[in-house]
């Protein structure tokens, strides 16, 4: 029998509240949680800045407990195209659905998801989206207009106010390693 699997897909340039929202209630929701670190090849340029062995570290600061419980994993996800690359959503989401289905080991599961959700059906043909539980959430009303891009800006301007009300604290309080990274690639 299948064990009740969520996962959830992400750049995480740098993990947010929403970001942080969405795991918490993939743990609440489910038996185990897959978290995919996407654009895994890629870091140390304007929208990638940040390798994916620093936002792992930023996961599992925030999530200690629930990897050391058993219940959260955490996977490492290379980029299959362009992420512009419009004419190939549904071969991005053949390939999401395989590298999914071969680390968890089933193929049903729930996706979380907080951007426009036609964006992420566009990516899966009729037959996989029969096998996800798509689980979507309005980002703009859980928080406002909260950005991986607006979080960088602030780490670049010390913007203490926006980086309190959209980091984790224990995010928060690497805000100065994060901005020198940030500044060399700037």
């Amino acid at each position: 029998m299948n064990e009740t699997i969520g996962v959830f897909v992400a750049r995480m340039q740098p993990l947010h509240k929403s970001h942080e929202f969405l795991i918490r209630q993939s743990l609440k929701e489910n038996e185990k949680t897959f978290v995919f670190i996407g654009s895994a090849d890629k870091s140390r340029n304007k929208r990638n800045p940040f390798t994916v062995e620093e936002r792992e570290g930023l996961i599992r600061k925030v999530f200690s407990d629930e990897l050391l419980s058993g219940k959260l994993f955490i996977k490492h996800l290379d980029d299959l195209t362009n992420e512009d690359d419009k004419e190939n959503d549904k071969a991005w989401g053949k390939y999401l659905y395989e590298n999914i289905t071969k680390v968890i080991q089933q193929d049903i599961f729930s996706i979380y998801y907080s951007d426009e959700p036609s964006i992420m059906l566009n990516w899966f043909t009729e037959d996989l989206k029969e096998k996800i539980n798509f689980r979507f959430f309005d980002r703009k009303k859980l928080f406002s207009e909260l950005s991986a891009t607006k979080i960088r800006e602030a780490l670049l301007t010390n913007n203490e106010k926006y980086l309190l009300e959209n980091l984790p604290y224990e995010v928060y309080s690497l805000k100065e390693n994060l901005a020198n990274i940030l500044k060399k690639i700037n």
